[in-house]
């Protein structure tokens, strides 16, 4: 499956989830797991995976992964999904959740 084909498919997953945005702190700023969720949503499609493949890659389900994305995932869910995440995006769970501390503890 190309590229394209990622896009078309992630946006019919997406679709359901169009009125949900990433996170915010109310003064238009992202939330740190806003801010995580979109780098994930980018190492993921610059691996060249669609939602449905990620998924299936690691175990997580479609849902998890939107709810990574749109920074909606709870810090306890991630840190029990870091090692699925990290094998996934070819990271090593060290380096994921040091870019996740860092994003919490500025």
């Amino acid at each position: 499956m190309n590229n394209v084909n990622h896009a078309e498919s992630d946006s019919k997953i997406l679709a359901a989830f169009l009125s949900t945005s990433p996170k915010t702190d109310g003064a238009d700023h992202l939330t740190p797991s806003a801010a995580f969720g979109i780098w994930v949503g980018s190492l993921r499609r610059q691996r060249g995976l669609s939602l449905a493949q990620a998924a299936g890659h690691s175990g997580l389900e479609v849902n998890f992964w939107l709810q990574v994305e749109l920074g909606q995932a709870s810090l306890l869910a991630l840190s029990g999904a870091l090692p699925a995440l990290a094998r996934t995006l070819g990271l090593t769970e060290r380096d994921l959740a040091r870019r996740l501390a860092a994003l919490l503890l500025p």
